[in-house]
């Protein structure tokens, strides 16, 4: 490693940063942009996808050295692992009063949430077990279908995880698997956002919502992107800190590279025994891991309130941004366009059964605000948590409704289940192909069902819930 190395690593950098201003400012300015609600990441990495060489080839009129798209095809499954390692960090179990009512919407928002993720890897996996058995030619690799619900429920970051995942077991098709995990992203956001305002204005046309607004009413810096007025510029966090010590940004970015990197060593040092399935555990399973010993550990030496979860978040969202650029910007075009006709095959039946689902149980599973939560729920499982929260902010202007209290908790329990899941279909499908996917996927519908089952015979009494302190 050399001065000049990390010159052109900071160099790459400054080039995706250009690519995510330029998406800000795409963002603020054109109309279209800012009615589909799109992230500046995305519109930026669009920008650089589009300029840059996967597309032109020797032709682009973005003259940069080729190990850079290398280096950003890499740069997802890098920084996926403090992105991960970061879910834990603010969250804590504790013992509080509620009523039977509110932990029942609760647990049902997470099974549902969980049943569209498991009902979209059954989709994604049927119709690559499909593809592969009547076309084989086309060249159908082993882990295909769990791009879907990584792409659609988790968002253009998480395509990040499939990437690293698969890049570290030295399979050679991971960069297209990325790719295509980012396109079922981008369908999803776009597609989630359109069709979720026109489930709206359908509910609100039937007076199934308590307090409908619509997409016109809000503010105009959740269009733009951009807040002027400094009376309404939100408080990134509070400062559990003093910067005359360390920086609150700083303490809080170290703590979660310091698990990251203890991740790193103890995923180094279980390889060492060479365990058939143990050693395809990937390093931000660990990370999560370690990250939730020393979360409660810090809670056990009541020194949690150093973490701030407003803090964490922004450090998390920043480099996520980074890493959607990234994705987008090295996409494999050629590759991803191969399996144009299995993607656009799952992608309509799994949007088809992700709403059929969320409005066809809202009534039966919420006791309260049940399509304000389906939205929200819907939202989550087309594109990623803000989605849902765009969706309901358009269906609850003012929050009034418990809808977000609760899908905030039933969220982060779906988040925890979602990532100790990914490893089992991933190892599962490598040994057996997308059939074993479409197999667990239907294993985890038949348990959401149970499990809503189950929730339906809560009675009162004190319930565990996740929160988020701060």
């Amino acid at each position: 490693m050399t001065g000049a190395s990390m010159t052109n690593v900071l160099q790459a950098f400054a080039l995706l940063g250009l690519f995510l201003l330029i998406g800000t400012l795409l963002r603020a300015k054109i109309g279209w942009l800012q009615k589909l609600f799109i992230p500046a990441s995305v519109v930026g990495g669009a920008v650089g996808l589009l300029v840059g060489p996967q597309i032109w080839g020797d032709l682009t009129p973005v003259q940069y050295p080729t190990d850079w798209i290398k280096m950003y095809s890499l740069l997802p499954g890098v920084l996926i692992v403090p992105v991960v390692a970061s879910v834990p960090l603010g969250i804590q179990l504790s013992q509080k009063d509620s009523s039977s009512g509110t932990a029942r919407n609760v647990f049902n928002m997470f099974f549902l949430m969980l049943a569209l993720f498991a009902f979209q890897l059954a989709v994604g996996g049927a119709v690559g077990a499909f593809f592969a058995t009547s076309m084989p030619d086309l060249g159908i690799y082993s882990t295909f279908g769990l791009e879907m619900p990584l792409g659609f429920s988790g968002g253009h970051g998480t395509a990040g995880v499939i990437g690293n995942m698969l890049n570290g077991m030295g399979l050679e098709y991971w960069e297209i698997a990325q790719g295509v995990a980012v396109t079922y992203a981008t369908i999803g956001l776009l597609g989630g956002i359109i069709s979720g305002i026109a489930i709206i204005k359908w509910l609100n046309g039937r007076n199934a919502l308590e307090g409908s607004a619509d997409a016109a009413s809000l503010p105009k810096s959740w269009l733009t992107g951009l807040e002027p007025d400094p009376e309404k510029q939100r408080v990134a966090g509070r400062e559990t800190t003093v910067s005359t010590s360390i920086d609150v940004i700083g303490f809080n970015l170290a703590l979660i590279l310091a698990g990251s990197g203890l991740a790193i060593l103890l995923r180094a040092w279980v390889r060492s025994y060479d365990l058939p399935l143990i050693k395809a555990v990937p390093v931000w399973a660990y990370a999560i891991i370690v990250m939730w010993v020393i979360w409660l550990v810090m809670n056990r030496l009541k020194i949690a309130w150093l973490v701030d979860a407003g803090v964490k978040g922004k450090i998390a969202s920043t480099l996520t941004d980074f890493a959607i650029v990234a994705a987008l910007v090295s996409m494999p075009v050629q590759g991803v366009l191969t399996f144009a006709a299995p993607i656009l095959i799952a992608a309509v039946v799994g949007f088809i059964g992700t709403i059929a689902l969320c409005l066809g149980l809202a009534r039966k599973l919420f006791s309260s605000a049940p399509y304000e939560r389906a939205m929200l729920v819907f939202g989550t499982g087309s594109g990623v948590f803000l989605t849902g929260l765009l969706l309901l902010k358009i269906c609850d202007p003012d929050f009034k409704t418990p809808a977000m209290r609760d899908g905030s908790l039933a969220y982060s329990m779906n988040t925890v289940v979602g990532f100790i899941l990914i490893p089992i279909m991933v190892g599962a499908a490598v040994q057996s192909g997308p059939i074993a996917l479409a197999g667990i996927g239907a294993a985890v519908l038949v348990a959401s069902v149970i499990g809503i089952w189950l929730t339906s015979f809560m009675r009162g009494g004190a319930a565990t819930e996740l929160k988020q302190e701060g």
